[in-house]
């Protein structure tokens, strides 16, 4: 089912005024409601446990990439924080080094679940982190 532009921007403004502006998922990582719209739905519920209920599975990680996999989303998020924070160098080289760390853990755990659906997407979040690096 296609949801309209209607539909995405009545479902991001419900996450924006959704109670707390800061949600926490197992490893103490907080982002905040435009933060979680911003990230791949598959994400969401890595941060938010409203998007975890039955029937839900587009907004949880996919299964078959491994117990390490829960360390892509902070990645993502950590990538993302990155990339909006160009102006300013320590911050973003900061937030580098955090998406760097969590990705390094994810291909990792792949190794053994070479037939992950998101393998392609990690891959690309590797160079995309490569290609910031270089960024001054």
């Amino acid at each position: 089912m296609q949801m309209s532009l209607k539909g995405w921007l009545g479902l991001a403004l419900m996450l924006v005024v959704s109670a707390g502006s800061a949600q926490e998922d197992l490893s103490g990582f907080k982002a905040t409601n435009i933060e979680v719209v911003q990230l791949p739905r598959y994400c969401w519920a890595s941060f938010d446990p409203k998007w975890s209920k039955p029937g839900m599975a587009a907004f949880n990680l996919p299964a078959g990439c491994g117990d390490r996999f829960n360390h892509f989303c902070p990645g993502v998020l950590s990538l993302q924080r990155a990339k909006a924070s160009l102006a300013d160098g320590r911050k973003r080289a900061y937030w580098q080094g955090v998406a760097a760390d969590h990705m390094r853990y994810t291909v990792a755990g792949l190794e053994k679940f070479p037939a992950c659906p998101l393998r392609p997407t990690v891959d690309a979040m590797v160079q995309e982190i490569r290609t910031l690096q270089t960024v001054r």
